[in-house]
């Protein structure tokens, strides 16, 4: 059902787009050349790493966001450092 969605949604937004990307952690067959896919820039979680309490955060945004930029600056009194 999910794929399902997904194609009618990109059906109706880009019907006529030249390229598709399809982002996904799980190998898809594609006999198609116009679309790629590729593997997401969040990879799966190591193992070896755990979620805990300690000096970063790491956030990823779709768009810059002056208010949260602002908002981080106070948790410890530095500028953060943000990558979009």
């Amino acid at each position: 059902m999910s794929a399902w969605t997904t194609k009618t949604a990109i059906r109706l937004v880009a019907p006529r787009a030249e390229h598709y990307v399809v982002i996904t952690f799980f190998p898809i067959e594609n006999d198609r050349s116009n679309v790629h896919v590729v593997p997401p820039v969040v990879k799966r979680r190591d193992p070896a790493v755990s979620p805990g309490n300690g000096s970063k955060v790491l956030v990823y945004l779709k768009h810059p966001n002056a208010r949260l930029v602002k908002i981080s600056g106070r948790m410890d009194g530095t500028i953060p450092h943000l990558w979009l």
